[in-house]
């Protein structure tokens, strides 16, 4: 399946994390400083963010991925929703934004931004050579 990607630096990628650690750590000093009550408060903070980054941090990707059958669109902190061609109405790359319509109140709309240039074009491209007869694409 072809993919491509939206890149985000380590912060954008591993901020449960980060802030679990940051809030363990504030827990752990509060004990040695005798202040009892916040630490109740702080680690178990700390330790839900760990969990949700482990648990769901593959949600902080975007991608589009294709195929000869389906587009399959990523956002952020969503899952994943999969278009087969057969369902698709219309397909629309234009300014900055990638349009899917299926059906009467089914579809899209993605902002493009964050991607690079070659890979938009790469998707175009690709859509492009999609052939199927009831597909409407354009660019």
């Amino acid at each position: 399946m072809n993919k491509i990607e939206k890149p985000y630096n380590f912060f954008r990628k591993n901020y449960h994390y980060i802030f679990g650690g940051f809030w363990i750590f504030v827990g752990v000093v509060s004990i040695f400083l005798h202040e009892s009550m916040p630490f109740f408060l702080y680690v178990p903070l700390g330790i839900l963010y760990a969990g949700y980054a482990y648990y769901y941090g593959n949600r902080t990707e975007e991608y589009i991925a294709w195929n000869k059958e389906k587009v399959v669109i990523k956002e952020r902190d969503k899952l994943p929703l999969e278009y087969n061609y057969e369902e698709i109405d219309s397909l629309k790359i234009f300014n900055n934004h990638f349009t899917i319509k299926s059906g009467a109140a089914n579809g899209i709309i993605l902002e493009l931004k964050g991607y690079k240039a070659e890979d938009i074009a790469k998707l175009e491209k690709a859509l492009l050579s999609v052939n199927h007869n009831s597909l409407n694409i354009s660019s």
